[in-house]
């Protein structure tokens, strides 16, 4: 049934291949393809995470350890300047937690914050902070964690931490362009978002845009009130 009609596919061709050789393949193997004309799309079934704050504790196992998961989701604007706020966030708020719940406190096996966005079937954005630790410490060290997004919420990010984010992002971008896979995943969701496929050449400006400022406001608008509170803990 799924490749029964191969009228709404869409190919991604990257690397170092000639156009006219390429052509009369393409013509052969993909244009002889079945195709019915019947357009489909997917159909939203309205799930989404709820809505507030949900707190869930879990005991599992015996091993003498801790999970945390707390994850902070709603609607996002699809526009590549908030995207990269979103990616700065998530940088220096683990810079912050790495310094704090690892390095002063001793007290995570490893902790991170990452945040990711998605157009369909409805622009949405997820943020998610992850650490293991000792049961007897997730209180406190969730107290922090809290702590250090109440400080971004009020002052924003250190300048060294954003500069950071910049040489970290710009040494990362100039590496992936010299990678077809790269090219390959990048060309396909711009397609599939609708997106400009220049909209790579305007990140140094995106970058640019990144400030204390910034991070203060993205802090307030995606570190808000609805959030996923999840932790597992040993068996009694």
């Amino acid at each position: 049934e799924r490749f029964a009609d191969a009228g709404n596919f869409t190919f991604v061709f990257v690397g170092n291949f000639d156009v006219p050789t390429l052509r009369p393949l393409l013509e052969t193997y993909l244009g002889s393809l079945p195709s019915t004309n019947s357009n489909e799309t997917f159909r939203d079934l309205g799930i989404r995470a709820p809505q507030g704050q949900v707190s869930k504790t879990v005991r599992r196992g015996a091993d003498p350890k801790a999970s945390v998961q707390l994850v902070y989701m709603g609607d996002f604007e699809w526009v590549p300047e908030q995207a990269t706020q979103v990616d700065a966030l998530a940088e220096v708020l683990e810079i912050k937690l790495v310094e704090q719940l690892r390095e002063a406190e001793s007290g995570v096996y490893g902790v991170s914050a990452s945040g990711v966005y998605g157009r369909y079937p409805v622009p949405r954005y997820t943020f998610r902070i992850n650490f293991g630790c000792a049961p007897e410490n997730v209180e406190k060290l969730i107290a922090l964690v809290n702590k250090e997004i109440a400080r971004l919420k009020t002052t924003g990010a250190d300048a060294a931490d954003i500069a950071k984010f910049r040489a970290e992002t710009q040494r990362e971008q100039e590496l992936q362009r010299k990678d077809n896979n790269f090219w390959l995943g990048y060309l396909s969701n711009q397609y599939y978002n609708g997106d400009d496929p220049l909209e790579l050449l305007s990140e140094t400006e995106f970058l640019k845009q990144v400030t204390p400022q910034s991070t203060k406001a993205a802090a307030n608008r995606y570190l808000g009130n609805n959030l996923l509170r999840f932790v597992l803990l040993p068996k009694e």
